[in-house]
């Protein structure tokens, strides 16, 4: 046995080295899978719709990627074509990022430094077509640099920051997406760090307001959270609404992978135009997007909202030829009809004659408590289609016709003086087949049927309508009672 013993020792040790390499490969193949990403779509040039999506392999850009690379398939496994593909490492487009910190009483010291100097290493790994802005948070929000291509300028903004006071994290992210929007570059990007939740009541805008915004502005959000007193789930759902990512760094020495991690992402993006032109696709379409890379290939499944079909006005046909009948057949015609309508004049006149002589009988009283029906009405008085209950009583009447509402400043509806008014929170509505039909005006606008969220539907009698905040109810006139 004691002969055996170094033997079985240096079994045991190569197993183990053996298991270790075996580990080793694995982590090195799972870092070199394949992945794709998409982090924004844009309908507003439609039927060109351009998608925005990271593509890595093994942390960095997988080589030699053209839009011969990608597959998009769409319903009944239709293929949608791909008119362009645009790289962003070949600088093809720049980036428009706003960084947003976190400088309130709780990063003082280590974690407000380890801020500052990642920062700066993410300035140092954008681009010459880049730009920047920086933003603070802590009793009030403060744009310490607007945007500029001048990185030294940001630099030095970067080292002013100090740390005090609470934190107005949601009025953060309001004031931000409000500030990205107004760029026209078409890759906008938002970073966020925070160390903690809203505090203080110093935000001038609620948590559901502030992830609206966001979500409105179509701008991707990179958020750190740093430490164990962050917000997790509102941060988790502002990544999510905007189609962006929540990393987290325990400790302050860790905020710089996270901000080079970022960095990555941001800078390894595509550019993808889809054309429409000639598919029969609208509302909600799912679609499948494939990238193939050497003997590899990723998939990932998203919801495009493309614009529905308005209809137009309906033209009534051009009424036929008139036809022209000879001069016989015409005279022999007029003497009939002639002669009919008098011998209808005639009877009529001695259907009346007997009713002259009749007595006139005085009509019975009424039963007490019995009320006469109310006369029929009029020929061509055919009461309103269908009209919108507000929630205060009010009554907006739908006529036959397209009719185009929006949510003003006192969250009333009312019709935009021209289709230039509509903006974020209006809605079309029109009748079709005996039926309403409803669509958002903008791809901006948040509308909900009964509780949940749509884009377009088919109204019925009872339905109920959210439109940017304000709720109403739908009401068919056969099923108003009557009056």
């Amino acid at each position: 046995m004691r002969r055996f013993f170094p033997a079985t020792l240096a079994f045991k040790g190569a197993a183990l080295a053996f298991a270790l390499l075996l580990l080793l490969a694995a982590g090195a193949a799972a870092d070199d899978t394949l992945r794709v990403r998409p982090t924004m779509v844009d309908a507003s040039a439609y039927p060109m719709v351009r998608v925005r999506l990271t593509a890595a392999d093994g942390g960095s850009l997988p080589p030699d990627l053209d839009k011969t690379s990608f597959r998009v398939s769409a319903p009944g496994s239709r293929r949608v074509p791909i008119s362009g593909l645009e790289s962003i490492v070949e600088g093809q487009t720049g980036v428009s990022a706003a960084l947003v910190i976190d400088s309130s009483g709780s990063m003082a010291g280590a974690p407000i430094a380890a801020a500052r100097d990642a920062a700066r290493a993410f300035l140092d790994r954008l681009g010459p077509e880049d730009e920047v802005a920086l933003l603070t948070f802590a009793d009030s929000v403060r744009v310490a640099s607007a945007f500029t291509g001048d990185k030294e300028a940001a630099r030095q903004a970067v080292a002013a920051i100090a740390a005090q006071g609470n934190t107005a994290l949601y009025q953060a992210v309001a004031d931000a997406s409000s500030l990205a929007r107004t760029r026209g570059s078409p890759r906008k990007v938002i970073l966020l760090l925070s160390d903690g939740a809203d505090y203080g009541s110093v935000s001038q805008t609620s948590r559901q307001r502030s992830l609206d915004s966001a979500r409105d502005a179509g701008i991707a959000y990179y958020v750190i959270g740093l430490g164990s007193s962050i917000d997790r789930s509102y941060l988790q759902e502002l990544a999510n609404a905007t189609s962006g990512r929540l990393l987290t760094a325990p400790t302050p020495s860790q905020l710089q992978a996270a901000f080079r991690e970022v960095a990555q992402l941001v800078k390894t993006e595509y550019l993808l135009t889809l054309d429409f032109t000639d598919l029969p696709y609208q509302g909600e379409t799912p679609v499948r997007l494939t990238l193939t890379s050497g003997s590899q290939s990723a998939q990932a499944d998203l919801v495009l909202q493309l614009p529905l079909a308005i209809p137009g006005e309906i033209g009534l046909p051009a009424p036929p030829a008139a036809s022209r009948f000879p001069t016989a057949v015409l005279w022999p015609l007029a003497g009939l009809v002639m002669l009919g309508v008098l011998v209808a004049l005639v009877r009529r006149r001695l259907r009346r004659r007997p009713r002259r002589q009749r007595r006139e009988l005085p009509a019975p009283p009424l039963a007490p408590g019995l009320i006469p029906a109310p006369a029929a009405p009029p020929p061509g008085s055919a009461g309103i289609a269908a009209r919108l209950v507000l929630h205060d009583g009010a009554v907006l009447e739908l006529s036959g016709t397209l009719t185009e509402l929006a949510v003003d400043e006192e969250k009333g509806l009312r019709r935009p003086a021209a289709s230039a008014d509509l903006a974020t929170g209006s809605l079309r509505i029109w009748p079709s087949n005996e039926r309403f039909l409803f669509n958002a005006a903008s791809s901006r606008t948040r509308v909900q049927l009964n509780g949940r969220a749509v884009s377009w539907g088919v109204l019925s009698d009872g339905d109920e309508l959210e439109l940017a905040g304000v709720r109403v109810r739908f009401e068919l006139a056969a099923a108003q009672p009557a009056l």
